[in-house]
């Protein structure tokens, strides 16, 4: 059984009170949210604020502008360029 208070059930019922939102089935989320404060997520699939989007967007270019973008994803790539070429 779920805790409606725990874990990834809480998130889910998130993503579904937004969704229902976007789709005027409720009028707002049980943390305020309203259709005027949602938008969906650039590839048209999620529905999230307006705010956490904008935040992210601004996060994303001063990560690319510092250079800093591609840092958490290089270690990985070097260990699959290695043993590509072990083979």
């Amino acid at each position: 059984m779920f805790s409606l208070f725990g874990g990834a059930h809480k998130s889910r019922h998130a993503a579904i009170q937004k969704r229902k939102v976007w789709n005027g089935e409720i009028e707002k989320t049980d943390s305020g949210l309203r259709k005027s404060d949602l938008t969906l997520s650039s590839d048209g699939k999620r529905v999230v604020s307006k705010a956490r989007h904008i935040l992210g967007k601004k996060r994303q270019a001063q990560m690319v502008k510092d250079g800093t973008w591609a840092k958490p994803f290089a270690k990985g790539h070097k260990a699959r360029k290695s043993r590509k070429s072990h083979m």
